[in-house]
């Protein structure tokens, strides 16, 4: 914990990934998957099994466009959506939150809907800490693709080599790492 200590103190702004780091969402993702799969299946005779749902999604959206995000937002929102009662708070995340200068910047980076990222901050009641964020719908490469931390550092003009993100996955490791960001994995206790 010494190594993340150390890296907030140093760092201008921290970034955090949402479900697994700051809560956890009890959403059933082999039933999004599921539901997905049958969509494209039906809409276009597409047969993709969205496992992993990330690398599938992304090859749709290469091949079909952005917009293609809109019927699996869909989707997704009403899973996310149904999981934020539920949702169970990393307390060890709240009160680190709670504990950084208001002077630093925050902003969250998730593969989870932008509105379901707010919902969930505001169910712990720590939304107003956060300046930014970037969800699924709000960039056109997921993760591991660093756009979304590129994004956030563009939004505060903010060096990479000033900027931590803290995240519980090797996806959230490989996006830091991509954007040349220090990146504290939760699940490890491992500073890259």
């Amino acid at each position: 914990m010494q190594g993340l200590k150390y890296a907030i103190d140093h760092a201008e702004l921290i970034v955090f990934d949402l479900d697994g780091t700051i809560v956890y969402l009890d959403v059933d993702w082999s039933a999004v998957k599921e539901e997905i799969s049958g969509y494209f299946f039906n809409k276009y005779g597409i047969n993709e099994s969205f496992s992993p749902m990330q690398p599938a999604i992304q090859r749709l959206v290469d091949r079909f466009g952005y917009s293609i995000k809109n019927p699996i937002c869909d989707i997704i929102r009403k899973h996310e959506s149904a999981a934020i009662p539920t949702s169970v708070a990393n307390e060890f995340v709240i009160q680190l939150i709670n504990s950084i200068s208001l002077e630093k910047k925050l902003a969250v980076f998730s593969i989870n809907l932008h509105e379901t990222i707010e919902q969930a901050l505001k169910k712990e009641g720590i939304f107003y800490k956060f300046d930014y964020i970037v969800g699924f719908e709000d960039v056109i490469h997921l993760k591991p693709d660093p756009e979304g931390l590129k994004q956030i550092l563009m939004y505060f003009k903010t060096d990479s080599s000033k900027a931590l993100y803290i995240g519980d996955k090797d996806i959230d490791v490989k996006a830091g790492k991509a954007a040349n960001v220090k990146t504290y994995n939760i699940s490890t206790n491992i500073l890259y």
